[in-house]
């Protein structure tokens, strides 16, 4: 029997279907465990909105008067977060004689089921006489985020699977979540970005499953997800936005479903808004976008800052980038590659306008935590590609040799140090509390463009003896 006709059979075999869905589980298993035991947490912007979780199903109020918060006292809390004097209790408000969580609220709502199945459990933020309690809502975060994040990896790896083989796939999902923010940002707590991600890999798996299939998107179920990653975070604003034009240059006279659902959320988010805040938009949503040279900065330290920048911290931006450019003339589906690119650099463009463009305090690039499910498809599409172009990552015996067979194996090196370079980078923020106390010491919106201090190196040599004159 001839080589040939032993890889046809080998490629005639048929896993059964449980071996086949099992991948999903042990994924799902493997990612969240290694995410729920990384010790770093980032309670920050996100504390009490599980606590404003169990206001809305147990009080069915957004008002968390009723309860006792240390240090929250309406009296001395503001109607507007003011970044230059923040409180320990910062992410509470105090307007129209109601204690509210400034933040958006879309994450508490999303989290609805999770918090009650909690409570079923016998797990809650609050004492039974309504005291919060800042330890069990830390630990129900890191739960649910690392949850969330490992719900995100089989979607990542759902979505490779419409064009990649098991082996890339996983390569492409995994690292999705091991090399980037998802990692040392998004499952170390609830933070907007944590819902925001799932909901843009959840579009981005309806958009190329349709486009695979010839078939015309769920209008109405895509319509939801958009909207519910503007209730979650302001800049999914930029998603909800783009998608929609895409949709309707694409499916014109399929859209109705999409515009008359889209519309009918905003209307409740009007709603809600008017009765919570007084306002048809929350403070938090109304932010003045101004390009300034302070601007110009924002958007190099997005890219290049040696703390904050992309091509620092998720150094196979570059690789997917340089792969998008080369095979751009023949992607499939190049439509979804513009919306991609059009998001990616939509978002950075709305990064610029606000005066933190570093995310105060976090680990790296945080503000663009958002653009992960984004750059995944770029590098399934691209992959996809390499793979047309190269027939298969594994040089035959005819092509090993020759120029076109050094190029693309010497491109999958590449790309495989740069994604283990990230792998690493990522995983200091996750494992390494000291990356998280750099934030500490003051001047944080000077120290991030500082090449002698970056915060991948926190505590490691001359970073851990500054570190330790710090005052605790």
């Amino acid at each position: 029997m001839n080589e040939s006709h032993i890889g046809d059979r080998l490629r005639a075999i048929r896993l059964p279907a449980t071996w086949v869905n099992a991948r999903y589980y042990l994924v799902f298993v493997f990612t969240f465990l290694v995410l729920w035991c990384s010790p770093v947490t980032q309670l920050e912007d996100s504390r009490y909105s599980l606590l404003l979780s169990e206001s809305i199903l147990t009080r069915l109020t957004p008002d968390l008067s009723g309860y006792s918060i240390p240090e929250a006292d309406p009296k001395t809390m503001p109607a507007v977060l003011d970044v230059a004097h923040l409180t320990p209790t910062y992410q509470l408000v105090y307007l129209n004689q109601k204690i509210l969580y400034y933040y958006p609220h879309g994450t508490s709502f999303l989290c609805l089921p999770f918090v009650a199945l909690l409570r079923a459990a016998g797990i809650s933020v609050t004492e039974p006489d309504g005291a919060y309690v800042q330890a069990r809502e830390r630990r129900e975060q890191l739960l649910l985020a690392s949850l969330l994040m490992a719900a995100f990896t089989c979607l990542v790896l759902r979505t490779a699977e419409q064009m990649l083989p098991l082996s890339w796939s996983l390569l492409v999902a995994l690292g999705a979540t091991f090399g980037t923010q998802i990692w040392s940002s998004a499952s170390r707590a609830l933070w907007s970005h944590s819902w925001e991600v799932v909901l843009g890999a959840l579009v981005i798996l309806e958009l190329l499953r349709s486009e695979k299939n010839g078939a015309v998107p769920r209008m109405a179920w895509v319509a939801t997800i958009l909207s519910w990653m503007f209730f979650v975070r302001p800049t999914g604003a930029v998603v909800a936005g783009a998608a929609t034009i895409y949709m309707i240059v694409r499916y014109r006279e399929r859209s109705f479903p999409l515009l008359l659902t889209g519309g009918c959320w905003l209307a409740a988010f009007v709603v809600y808004s008017e009765y919570t805040f007084g306002q048809s938009l929350p403070s938090y949503y109304r932010h003045d976008f101004h390009l300034t040279r302070n601007s110009l900065i924002a958007f190099a330290g997005n890219l290049i800052s040696p703390s904050r920048g992309l091509f620092i911290f998720v150094p196979e931006i570059m690789f997917i980038a340089f792969m998008t450019a080369r095979y751009w003339g023949v992607l499939r589906f190049r439509g979804l590659a513009t919306l991609s690119i059009a998001i990616i650099s939509a978002h950075l463009v709305v990064l610029t306008g606000d005066r933190i463009w570093y995310g105060g305090w976090s680990y790296g690039p945080r503000l663009a935590t958002d653009l992960v499910p984004w750059f995944a498809l770029l590098a399934v599409l691209s992959l996809d590609a390499f793979r047309g172009e190269a027939g298969d990552l594994r040089i035959s015996r005819h092509s090993a040799g020759s120029q076109a067979g050094r190029r693309d194996r010497a491109i999958a090196i590449i790309g495989c140090l740069l994604l283990s370079l990230g792998v690493l980078i990522n995983a200091r923020g996750a494992l390494s509390s000291k990356t998280k106390a750099w934030n500490a010491a003051p001047g944080l919106d000077e120290r991030v463009w500082d090449w002698k201090d970056m915060q991948i190196f926190a505590g490691i040599g001359r970073h851990e003896r500054d570190h330790a004159r710090l005052p605790h």
